[in-house]
Order: C-alpha cells, then sequence, then structure tokens
C-alpha cells in the first residue's frame, strides 16, 4: 500500500535508471572508440650560395658604390685610392649549403677593356700599355672578414692577394675564399679591401665611374 514515501522512492527509482542508462551508454562508446597515430615528415633543403653588399644591420644595400678620393688634374700619372668594403656596405657571402669550398672574385661587369668614363672621357683599368696609362690594383690581403651567425667561424677562410688588372692576362681579382675544413651553413662578412687606380696624366677633369661585379662560386 503506498505511503508518503513512495513519491520519494519512485524518483530515486527513475534517477538511478537514468544513470545506469548514461553509464552504459559511456561504457559503450568507449568499447567502440578507436585511435590510430602518424608521423609528421619535413624536408629541409639547402639553400643557394649568395653573395650581397649589406648594411651594418645586415640589410642588402640597394645602389652600393665606392667613393675613391677626388684628385686634381696633374701632367704626370697620379693615384686615387678607394675601400671596398666598409661598415655600411660589407661584401657577405651566404652559404646555406653543406659545400665546403667557394671563392669570390671581381671584375668589371663589362668585362676587359671596359673603361672609367665621364660619359665623353675615358681611361683604362686593365691597360696593357704599363702601369701609368690606367691599372685598377686591388689588395684584399689587409681586409678583414667576421664569421656572422652563432658557432660558425673564419677558419680556413682566406683572403685573396694584391693583385692589379691586366686585359687579357688578369681579368678577375679574388677577395676571399673558403678552403677544406671551413664551415658551412654559415655566412661572412669582409671589409677593407684597398683599392688604388692609377690615372693617366692630363686626364680630362670629370666624374668617371666603372661598373664592378662581385661573384661567389
Amino acid at each position: 500500500m503506498p505511503n508518503k514515501f513512495t513519491p520519494l522512492i519512485n524518483k530515486l527509482l527513475s534517477c538511478l535508471l537514468i544513470l545506469t542508462l548514461f553509464v552504459s551508454l559511456v561504457w559503450v562508446q568507449i568499447a567502440l572508440a578507436d585511435t590510430t597515430s602518424t608521423t609528421f615528415n619535413q624536408t629541409i633543403n639547402e639553400g643557394t650560395l649568395s653573395i650581397d653588399i649589406v648594411d651594418a644591420a645586415g640589410d642588402v644595400v640597394v645602389s652600393p658604390a665606392v667613393t675613391f678620393g677626388p684628385i686634381s688634374f696633374a701632367f704626370d700619372a697620379q693615384d686615387s685610392t678607394g675601400t671596398l668594403g666598409v661598415s655600411t656596405e660589407k661584401i657577405r657571402v651566404s652559404n646555406p649549403t653543406t659545400t665546403v669550398t667557394w671563392n669570390v672574385s671581381m671584375a668589371a661587369t663589362s668585362g676587359a677593356d671596359t673603361p672609367w668614363t665621364t660619359g665623353t672621357y675615358n681611361y683604362p683599368f686593365d691597360s696593357t700599355g704599363g702601369a701609368d696609362t690606367g691599372r685598377l690594383s686591388v689588395d684584399p690581403s689587409g681586409s678583414t672578414i667576421t664569421a656572422v651567425g652563432s658557432g660558425c667561424t673564419t677558419t680556413n677562410i682566406y683572403k685573396g692577394s694584391s693583385a692589379f688588372f691586366l686585359s687579357g692576362t688578369t681579368d678577375s681579382v679574388d677577395l676571399m675564399g673558403a678552403s677544406s675544413g671551413a664551415d658551412t651553413l654559415c655566412r661572412w662578412d669582409q671589409t677593407g679591401i684597398s683599392l688604388s687606380q692609377r690615372v693617366p696624366a692630363s686626364q680630362e677633369p670629370g666624374s668617371y665611374s666603372i661598373a664592378m661585379t662581385l661573384t661567389v662560386i
């Protein structure tokens, strides 16, 4: 016979039934669940050996230039000097490869016998007629090479020797390079390469220029 506890008991039984059904459903889901695994793969390829002119922050300089010291008109041959590689325009070689050896050279952009020119007047940078007729000398031997980046060194990074351009004989000059045992996956900056241009006697006044190309191979 029902008593005052009957409704409460019915509620408890209902709750117990619902809880039992919920737990049963969870166990069914667990029993039916499955897992799998996968492997993520990634390849980092080697980069490309490159050369740039960079500023003190390491950003590429858009229009780099070397300004030689001004000279006055003279009836005798004379020298004008400059420096390739300064703190605001450093030569930077980047070797993001596992190839150890490389070499940097400089040559006239338009090839041998390209003159210094104002557009009207010219004189040689690689004359075969003697130094006083116009020759450009390059001396990297006293330059400074600095490794860029953690773990990179200048071990087996060499400087080029003093040389002058001579058409058909020395059409390019080595500035620096890497020999066996040098680091790879590194960068290097070079500054302080001495330049000296022998200007012929009685050369007409004007603003002269010549384009040079630096190559790393």
